[in-house]
């Protein structure tokens, strides 16, 4: 494990821009086509760029929310005693009536 500090950062020199390009491929293709859809119609450039801001916050908002939303259910699923669930050491509490 003899690694230099210059492969690691050539690495993510390299892995950094394809990562950020999959991960908000999406949000700039709708501030794209939102920008472009606003400018073909004619309307005001500031207006059109606003549009499409506002167009790719939304998108990015949507999905951050779909895909970490499921990563958080995911791991609230995987384990139950954060939710507060059934214990083991419960059964002591636990009065039985027959």
């Amino acid at each position: 494990m003899n690694e230099k500090f210059t492969a690691h950062l050539v690495t993510f020199a390299i892995v950094g821009p394809i990562c950020a390009l999959c991960i908000l491929g999406p949000v700039l293709f709708a501030a794209l086509f939102a920008g472009a859809g606003a400018w073909l119609s004619g309307v005001n450039p500031v207006i059109a760029t606003a549009i499409a801001i506002i167009s790719a916050i939304l998108i990015f908002a949507y999905i951050r929310r779909k895909f970490v939303g499921k990563a958080v259910r995911k791991s609230n699923q995987s384990s139950p005693n954060k939710r507060g669930s059934y214990t083991p050491s419960d059964n002591n509490k636990m009065e039985h009536h027959s």
